[in-house]
């Protein structure tokens, strides 16, 4: 593999790693995006605490749980020149562990 190749797949590795943080940590746009208008405080407030570890997953750090993130709440991702799209997975649970 090219030096180039590996430093366009970090570099979009990390764009998409802060789109999601972004998206997790913007708890306004979370329950919007989500359908959590109306739900109870006390859930809402686990869901976002649940947001708010996940998108600390996305900071510099492991790897692996990075990867398993990922795979575990993301749908697809949609990388061009100068865009970047994100869609969350359906079924996606940010219900706390």
């Amino acid at each position: 593999m090219s030096g180039a190749g590996a430093y366009r797949r970090r570099r979009s590795r990390a764009a998409v790693l802060r789109g999601l943080k972004h998206i997790l940590s913007d708890h306004h746009g979370l329950i919007d995006l989500l359908g959590l208008t109306g739900t109870r405080p006390e859930r809402l407030r686990a869901t976002l605490a649940r947001a708010d570890e996940l998108a600390a997953i996305c900071s510099p750090g492991s790897a692996a749980a990075q990867r398993e993130l990922l795979l575990a709440i993301v749908e697809r991702i949609t990388l061009a020149e100068d865009e970047l799209a994100i869609a969350l997975r359906a079924d996606c649970s940010l219900r706390p562990a």
